[in-house]
């Protein structure tokens, strides 16, 4: 778990490097989140979708959103 609150893993690109698809977990919005890069380097950096999940509290805490329609505001919790 102390990887997923890792700051985001670093990203470079050298010349000849071949960009792919790698995976980090997204403190603000507690989800696991798709990048395309180089390479990464640093902690809280995953090669896939399914590994992200396993190792980070994954929709744990859910999130709010807040829904205002003519004056009244209405909180709807959304779990993941």
């Amino acid at each position: 778990e102390k990887e997923c609150e890792a700051p985001h893993a670093f990203t470079s690109c050298a010349p000849d490097a071949t960009p792919r698809f790698t995976y980090y977990y997204n403190n603000g919005t507690r989800r696991c989140e798709e990048e395309f890069v180089c390479a990464a380097k640093g902690g809280n950096n995953f090669l896939s979708l399914g590994e992200c999940k396993k190792n980070c509290p994954y929709g744990e805490f859910g999130s709010c959103v807040l829904i205002c329609l003519l004056q009244i505001c209405v909180a709807i919790a959304i779990t993941g």
